[in-house]
């Protein structure tokens, strides 16, 4: 009898057994199935909203069709034009003097129409480009491919900027053509062709965009250059009225904002690529979709490793931060990133890359947090690079003001402090640390500099190449803001030391 019971016991616990199971494959196939059935709730047009403000700029007072003018005439070069036009990039950096001078200037006649195009570009109030992922219908038909009509709603990510490229091109043509000007005493063109600098670097700034605001900063960093070195060279061609011109390009760049640095449009990125990978359950929650995991795939590769098998990728769904953990990072990473490039480099304020180091201190939560860990931008270095470009444009006023008292005095100042107020408004900032920019004479001449990283003054010791030459580099590989600087100098602005080029379009070092 007791037996008996014992294996009607066993057999109701295993029924018991069979019946959790079976709940618990039912449980996780209904799970499965409704993991699966999630899908991405697309309510905002990213797109739409950024050109909503461009919609209104009348056609006549858009550069981009002169734009497109340009990519097409760069798409359409002969073989031989071609050849010409990459060995002038070889030689642009060349200066008068330099061996490999009169081989650019020649090299440079095939870029004339492109010059051309370029002071157009430059008369123009307005970029006026529309956001969009399809190259313009004019473009793509010039370089044999169908006009295909933008998407209505496209993904920030797949947005195409061409001009971008085209932008660095013509502005190194300014900047070599403005040499030219000089070599043939021409300072009026040099200083038009300074204004045409800053026109299009407040152009590429419009949309925004991190790498447009970027490549602002760079032709800003192009024309100080070129503005130095010709106050260096070519101080007897440039009078008064010149001198006027370089201030009010000067004032043009402030006024513009072009080095500002402003986050908004980058959150916006990290936003769309949320609402297009996630579902939406009305309370700012949500969790990663098959479809998401498909579309991370084809940006990133090897996230969905089987897309096409429904387990494997709900499992590789199983895990991800939701939504709401998302936001959360999103709003602190991209606060503090917008706080850094607002606040100078010598108050210390947290890096983006501090809240990075927060949110994934580890392989498991790089892994959890993978659409954060995998498509943020490195804002911190954004950031580091702005504050540069800001001193370095508080060092352009303060050398312009220089160079007003050479000509009144016979002499540079002893000090910039008797620059004040007759010459400048204020002494240069040094934005890395917090005290005004440097300057004495030195074995290179009168020198304008930074005390750089370290925040010791090494009397305005540039920083030196492999080779031993002086640079104006700024002693400190900065990926992570936070580096130390890799060697004992100061980062001198002024004078703008330059390698001659060779035949070989290399700097002969």
């Amino acid at each position: 009898m007791s037996s008996r019971g014992e294996l009607a016991s066993w057999k109701k616990g295993c029924g018991a057994v069979v019946v959790v199971v079976l709940v618990a494959i039912l449980s996780g196939g209904l799970w499965l199935n409704w993991r699966l059935g999630l899908k991405p709730k697309i309510t905002r047009n990213f797109v739409a909203e950024i050109n909503t403000r461009l919609e209104k700029i009348p056609e006549s007072d858009r550069a981009w069709p002169l734009f497109v003018d340009a990519m097409i005439l760069d798409a359409q070069l002969s073989d031989e034009e071609r050849e010409r036009a990459i060995r002038w990039s070889d030689l642009s950096g060349a200066r008068p003097g330099d061996p490999a001078w009169d081989e650019a200037v020649d090299a440079f006649e095939v870029n004339r129409s492109m010059l051309e195009l370029a002071s157009q570009i430059a008369a123009k109030p307005v970029l006026g480009a529309m956001l969009s992922d399809q190259h313009d219908p004019r473009f793509a038909r010039a370089i044999g491919e169908a006009a295909v009509h933008p998407n209505e709603n496209p993904s920030l990510i797949n947005i195409l900027l061409p001009h971008l490229g085209t932008a660095r091109n013509l502005s190194k043509m300014l900047a070599f053509d403005a040499r030219a000007a000089l070599e043939t005493h021409d300072p009026d063109r040099f200083v038009q062709r300074m204004d045409d600098l800053c026109s299009i670097a407040s152009m590429v700034s419009e949309d925004g965009t991190l790498i447009s605001q970027l490549v602002g900063y760079a032709i800003c960093g192009l024309m100080y250059s070129e503005i130095g070195l010709a106050l260096q060279d070519y101080s007897a061609e440039l009078a008064e009225s010149h001198l006027d011109k370089l201030d009010s390009v000067l004032d043009r760049i402030e006024q513009n904002q072009v080095l500002s640095c402003n986050m908004s449009v980058e959150r916006m990125f990290f936003d769309d690529m949320l609402q297009r990978t996630y579902s939406d359950d009305g309370n700012g929650n949500g969790r990663m979709t098959r479809q998401g995991v498909k579309e991370l795939d084809e940006l990133m590769g090897g996230f969905a490793f089987a897309a096409d098998a429904n387990a494997l990728t709900a499992l590789n769904m199983f895990g991800l931060a939701s939504r709401k953990e998302l936001d959360a990072f999103a709003d602190e990473f991209y606060a503090t990133a917008q706080t850094y490039a607002d606040t100078p480099l010598y108050s210390n304020a947290a890096t983006p890359e501090e809240v990075i180091e927060k949110y994934m201190p580890s392989e498991y939560e790089q892994r959890r947090y993978m659409i954060a860990h995998q498509l943020v931008p490195a804002l911190g270095q954004a950031a580091v690079t702005r504050w540069q470009i800001l001193t370095h444009h508080g060092a352009m006023r303060a050398r312009v003001a220089t160079e007003r008292y050479l000509k009144d005095n016979g002499t540079m100042p002893q000090s910039l402090d008797v620059l004040l107020p007759d010459y400048l408004a204020e002494l240069p900032k040094d934005l890395l640390v917090d005290a005004p920019l440097q300057w004495r004479e030195t074995e290179y001449g009168w020198t304008l500099y930074s005390v750089g990283y370290d925040k010791n003054d090494d009397g305005g010791a540039p920083e030196t190449d492999d080779a031993g030459l002086p640079t104006n580099g700024n002693g400190r590989q900065y990926v992570n803001p936070r580096n130390k600087q890799t060697q004992p100098c100061d980062w001198v602005i002024f004078p703008v030391f330059h390698v001659p080029v060779t035949q070989e379009g290399e700097l002969d070092e």
